[in-house]
């Protein structure tokens, strides 16, 4: 769960730190849809924090 969170917080970070030079490929390839995979990982980490038990 937590691990969902912070991956999804870090790709946002990077997506937003690295944009200007787009040094890194996945990230350029996929352009604004970073925030999307960024907010998926963490609706993935709600989805485990509503099981935990």
């Amino acid at each position: 769960m937590l691990g969902c969170f912070l991956l999804g917080l870090v790709w946002i970070v990077v997506y937003y730190v690295t944009s200007q030079d787009a040094s890194l490929p996945l990230v350029r390839e996929l352009g604004n849809y970073n925030l999307i995979v960024g907010v998926a990982f963490m609706a993935v980490g709600f989805v485990y924090a509503t099981h935990w038990e």
